[in-house]
């Protein structure tokens, strides 16, 4: 009730100023998933370890594994110390974890790693609506600025897959004689139905007093179990066909860093071309 709150004060104190600037943003975001074992504590984080395998939940991703467009539409007042807008972005919900498979050396006082793999499982892509509120923090002498990016948003699309598995893997390892661990992991879609808040910072760049394009940093935090990574690790012996079987989950909810480059294209009023 307070982001609401906060967002029409903006609207109405906007609305006192004559003479507003209204653009279109076109953009491209870059973003860095977070997955986590545990529902708000995103580290990496060591699970249970079996004789043969170590398990890394991935909190942090790689930014060049999510690359999505962006437009939105909005204005600024008077005096540019502050713009509102709205606009519509593509977005994923990802988790990752990395696999260690090792053996242990008699006699040895350490673990000999023969094999490492890193995995990342994406769900399904889904379109965010949001919102936001831009205030200047400071402006240097280049015209170039700093400004804090509050909004909020939310995801809303059918998901015809529910609870359904995407991208399955599957591997068999032979790590001692007759003993060999099966390996099976996929990502099943929860909700693709969501609200999310972001912050962070913005800046409109120039070159010699002259406008290039904004670069943005900020984080968004999602409130709904959107995805989850299973994995199953199998460990069997041929010679009496016992199994252990151990289950491991790194969940997502849609929340990343994203780095944003965009640029403002001025709608109204229009501007005048120098003869």
């Amino acid at each position: 009730m307070k982001i609401f709150s906060f967002f029409l004060f903006s609207i109405l104190v906007v609305q006192l100023n004559a003479q507003l600037t209204f653009f279109v943003r076109p953009a491209i975001n870059l973003k860095a998933d977070v997955s986590s074992t545990d529902a708000f504590e995103f580290r990496d984080y060591v699970m249970d370890v079996s004789p043969y395998y170590k398990y890394d939940n991935i909190a942090f991703h790689s930014f060049f594994h999510g690359l999505d467009l962006s437009f939105s539409a909005g204005f600024k007042s008077k005096s540019k110390r502050y713009m509102l807008e709205l606009g519509v972005s593509g977005d994923e919900t990802q988790s990752g974890y990395k696999l260690n498979h090792f053996r242990a050396i008699p006699s040895s006082t350490h673990d000999v790693y023969f094999g490492s793999n890193v995995v990342y499982i994406y769900g399904r892509s889904f379109p965010r609506i949001f919102i936001q509120n831009s205030f200047r923090l400071k402006e240097f002498k280049n015209h170039s600025n700093l400004n804090l990016l509050l909004g909020f948003g939310f995801s809303s699309k059918n998901n015809d897959v529910l609870n359904i598995s995407l991208g399955e893997i599957k591997e068999t390892v032979k790590v001692e004689d007759n003993v060999y661990v099966e390996r099976k992991s996929a990502l099943y879609v929860l909700s693709l139905n969501n609200y999310f808040v972001h912050f962070g910072f913005s800046s409109e760049i120039h070159f010699k007093n002259k406008y290039l394009f904004d670069a943005s940093l900020f984080y968004s935090h999602g409130f709904k179990e959107m995805s989850v990574v299973v994995t199953n690790l199998v460990t069997y012996n041929d010679a009496n066909s016992t199994a252990v079987d151990r289950v491991y989950q790194s969940v997502s909810r849609g929340s990343g860093l994203y780095i944003q480059f965009s640029r403002q294209l001025q709608a109204y009023p229009w501007k005048k071309k120098n003869k």
